[in-house]
């Protein structure tokens, strides 16, 4: 009961550090293909000012390098702790 225990704990660690890797993925992929559109067609409504959606899109590779740095803790403190014991 303890091994499954055990294993079942290791594997939501290392899901919860892949799926943390992914949405960081995808937020930086996605701020900087807005950035890429901006930069191409120029910005949308340049007469309003900026909104919040592209404030939030221009955020986003920031936000995503941050959960990428989070995610790769995350497996850094795993195998730390998989070398403390014997």
């Amino acid at each position: 009961m303890a091994i499954y225990r055990a294993v079942l704990v290791w594997s939501l660690r290392i899901a919860s550090a892949l799926i943390l890797a992914l949405v960081a993925f995808s937020a930086i992929s996605s701020g900087l293909l807005y950035n890429e559109m901006n930069a191409f067609h120029g910005p949308l409504d340049v007469a309003d000012g900026p909104t919040p959606g592209d404030i939030a899109l221009q955020i986003l590779p920031a936000a995503g390098l941050a959960l990428l740095g989070l995610a790769l803790a995350e497996i850094l403190a795993l195998q730390l702790k998989a070398r403390k014991k014997p």
